[in-house]
């Protein structure tokens, strides 16, 4: 199995893992953002670079991701192009599919935001 790798295993279990967990908390009626160690969210900016494109791909419009202190990521080219910005955490949660569950901003046309915030992510 690939998932013997380490750089492999880590790759795909820390989104998944990081998420289920997210999906746990926020179904508590208190909860709230935390804030991440440097190392998940290291973990988490990569997961962004490298599979932001593949999850993004069916998205009904573009989206530019921007994680606060980091670097934007061009998911998706369409036009129109809609900017979703916050913490690398809640950026990964939103294009899990968590769009309702995320802590993100929006910057575009209202229609595209409307669709971007009901659009199907994943592979």
């Amino acid at each position: 199995s690939p998932m013997r790798l380490d750089a492999v295993d880590r790759l795909a279990n820390t989104a998944e893992f990081f998420v289920h967990l997210e999906d746990v908390r926020r179904a508590q009626p208190d909860w709230s953002a935390r804030e991440l160690d440097a190392e998940l969210d290291d973990d988490l900016y990569g997961v962004l670079k490298r599979g932001a494109k593949m999850m993004a791909r069916k998205a009904p419009a573009g989206i530019t991701l921007a994680p606060t202190g980091r670097t934007s990521i061009v998911a998706n080219k369409n036009e129109p192009m809609v900017e979703v910005s916050g913490p690398v955490g809640e950026l990964v949660v939103w294009l899990y599919g968590r769009q309702a569950h995320s802590l993100v901003d929006y910057d575009g046309p209202a229609d595209a935001v409307d669709e971007l915030r009901a659009a199907n992510f994943g592979i």
